[in-house]
């Protein structure tokens, strides 16, 4: 199922019982952080690195084709694979100078999270976010998001 937020502190995520938390220390460059836990903790990482490269057609393999992103409120944000790369397609063109980092992978049962922050927007805002990442074969089905914008 969906993952329910319980108050700011915690939320539910199937069986799961998951902190959360933005204070976290980032870091630019996350490789070997995800390492030898799991086929899905190195798709994240190798995800994040490939979007930081605004490399859509390697991010493309890691995407299942009936992929979905939720956001804190259990709605859809983007349904299919090709819609979510566009909308990153979308994001890289308005955005060009948003970078983002990564904090290490988290795997709970068959959930992978880490937290990314992205800065550099024309406006000045930043995003933080915490990911939930569902997977299906080595591939990502269900992406839940939880956005905390700062000024």
């Amino acid at each position: 199922g969906l993952p329910t937020c319980i108050n700011q502190n915690w939320l539910v995520v199937g069986d799961y019982w998951v902190v959360v938390t933005l204070k976290c220390v980032y870091t630019p460059d996350i490789q070997d952080y995800c390492r030898g836990m799991s086929i899905q903790t190195e798709v994240i990482e190798d995800f994040i690195v490939k979007f930081q490269d605004r490399d859509l057609a390697s991010i493309r393999g890691y995407i299942h084709p009936e992929f979905t992103w939720f956001n804190s409120s259990g709605s859809v944000v983007v349904q299919g694979a090709e819609p979510f790369l566009s909308a990153i397609q979308d994001m890289w063109r308005e955005h060009p100078e948003v970078v983002n980092t990564s904090s290490i992978c988290i795997q709970v049962g068959t959930f992978v999270s880490h937290t990314e922050s992205f800065r550099g927007y024309s406006d000045g805002h930043a995003e933080d976010w915490l990911w939930v990442y569902e997977f299906d074969a080595g591939v990502i089905l269900k992406m839940y998001g939880f956005l905390n914008v700062s000024e």
